[in-house]
């Protein structure tokens, strides 16, 4: 016998026993004509056991099943490609991928087939669906968990939120009015809630007022700091007069924590002070707080107040605790500064802030309290590329004993010119030099310009607010407008020249180069003006 090709059927039954693949020839009805060593090998029989067998014989039953089909179409179209598996003898299943021509062999068309093993194949599907299925499972189960993590979240935030409230409705808003006496204070949180605290109450003749810093970034320091307000306060209503000193209120504050049994993780570090009004004697004394505040006296002096002791908490027995107070006495024009450890800890290319607050403080002291805050949020700003906000929370409270014959000018007018000569006026009165009255009055004319052109539109319903005062080598100005402010730091960060410069920023160039400091607030609606006063024509008892 031979086929079309003129190959003998010995010589064609070699050639396809070289190929690796299975090889078969079937005719119509589906029975093995011959078979390769390959495929008689993957399904476990001999070559002469699988002629004569039928295609309905070694497939599995679902794809059998679909062979008349199969056939009629490769005989159809000549030629086919199928997926299907095969029974081995030892019943493994094997799948296969088979490709189908229709040849003429020894005078008949019969079905060439090669069978691909695709068996790794489909355990690497079924191995990829797996995962799939696993990933797909993950994926849902993660979302559930994002879902849960949202609404823990909410809730967390809800909670945050209202310890927010407790925190900021404990902070005192509004300092106590007390003559010949200014006070200003600043708070930055770290997180959204820190655990810094201040106040400052008055009783008679007394101004009690500290800064303390509580364990806990949350809800759980807002109670503690809560605690401390409501333990102080209470004191301080209640108590009688000469029990108004540090070191009793400490201690009753210490008394109170430990009566309260809060877990040994909770502490309270805390410096407090009170000021006689009248003898200006001021008591101090802390527990745990190692950032010493700074007093400015009016003699030029600069004091430290060294701070010492443990923090108020049950790990620490009362015995252990140094509530003895201090004393200095203040003058009138001294300026005391106090602040948490967030501020003068904060570190930028392995400097802290703290020497840089000590010379600022050394400098600018003779400012009102409200400026002198403000100068030094500006001045850590920048310190802190342009973040006001630190690793901890920050915490500043400066007061000052204000000269009998301070200088002051408030003004509240509408969005017109016709205000810049009382400020001029103003100004010749206050000020001995002709220069210092020309120089600050023309800062003050391109800010409030400013402030009505670029600030309040010229619209004459919004007002424009100023306030001058006349500090011993220092004149502070602040200028504020009901507009919507601008994007100052990117006017203040350019360099001091007027040659291509907008019309605002031309002003505040002006204003910077004629001033000694030009900043404002974060809005970008109040302008903070600090011209220096020449020395010479200022009286000795008057330099700071």
């Amino acid at each position: 016998m031979k086929n079309n090709l003129s190959i003998p059927i010995n010589e064609f039954n070699e050639i396809l026993n070289e190929i690796d693949n299975g090889v078969m020839i079937v005719d119509r009805h589906g029975r093995y004509l011959e078979v390769n060593k390959a495929m008689s090998d993957r399904l476990g029989y001999t070559q002469s056991e699988m002629r004569g067998r039928s295609i309905f014989e070694l497939d599995t039953p679902e794809y059998a099943k679909l062979a008349h089909e199969r056939l009629a179409k490769i005989f159809k179209e000549r030629e086919a490609v199928f997926e299907v598996a095969h029974k081995a003898k030892d019943g493994v299943i094997i799948p296969a991928e088979i490709k189908t021509k229709v040849i003429n062999y020894n005078n008949q068309d019969v079905i060439l087939v090669i069978a691909k093993d695709v068996s790794k194949q489909k355990e690497l599907e079924e191995a990829l669906r797996v995962s799939e299925e696993k990933i797909f499972e993950y994926i849902m189960e993660l979302e559930l968990k994002n879902v849960e993590m949202e609404e823990l979240y909410r809730h967390l935030d809800e909670e945050i939120d209202k310890a927010l409230r407790i925190h900021e409705q404990t902070m005192s808003k509004e300092m106590p009015i007390v003559e010949g006496v200014s006070v200003a204070t600043y708070y930055q949180p770290a997180k959204k809630l820190g655990g810094d605290f201040y106040d400052v109450i008055k009783r008679e003749n007394k101004l009690v007022f500290y800064v303390s810093d509580v364990s806990g970034h949350g809800l759980d320091g807002a109670i503690m700091s809560m605690f401390v307000k409501n333990t102080i306060s209470s004191f301080v209503a209640l108590a009688d007069d000469e029990n108004i000193n540090p070191e009793d209120i400490l201690r009753f504050l210490s008394t109170q924590y430990q009566i309260m049994d809060y877990t040994a993780e909770y502490f309270i570090s805390i410096c407090l002070m009170v000021l006689n009004i009248d003898s200006k004697e001021l008591l101090y004394s802390s527990l745990g707080f190692h950032t010493p505040p700074l007093v400015k006296l009016n003699n030029g002096d600069t004091l430290t107040l060294e701070n010492k002791g443990l923090p108020i908490s049950t790990a620490v027995p009362t015995e252990m605790l140094d509530f003895k107070a201090s004393k200095i006495v203040m003058q009138f024009g001294s300026t005391l500064l106090m602040n948490t450890d967030g501020l003068v800890e904060q570190e930028v290319a392995d400097t802290r802030y703290m020497e840089r607050l000590n010379a600022l403080f050394e400098q600018m002291s003779c400012l009102p309290p409200k400026a002198l805050i403000q100068v030094i949020n500006n001045d850590f700003n920048q310190f802190n590329l342009g973040r006001a906000e630190a690793e901890d929370d920050i915490t500043l409270l400066a007061i000052k004993l204000e000269e009998p014959d301070v200088r002051r000018k408030s003004m509240i007018f509408a969005s017109d010119f016709s205000a810049l000569e009382e400020v001029y006026s103003w100004l010749s009165t206050e000020l001995k030099n002709h220069e210092d009255v020309e120089m600050t009055y023309m800062v003050l004319q391109e800010v409030i310009g400013n402030a009505i052109e670029h600030g309040n539109r010229f619209d004459t319903a919004k007002k424009v607010m100023l306030e001058i005062c006349v500090c011993n080598n220092y004149i502070f100005a602040q200028v504020g407008d009901e507009g919507e402010g601008f994007a100052w730091k990117k006017q203040i960060e350019k360099p001091l020249t007027l040659e291509g410069t907008e019309e605002r920023g031309r002003g505040i160039a002006m204003s910077r180069l004629m001033s000694e400091q030009l900043f404002y607030n974060e809005k970008g609606n109040i302008a903070y003006v600090i011209c220096k006063r020449k020395v010479e024509e200022i009286g000795k008892d008057e330099i700071c």
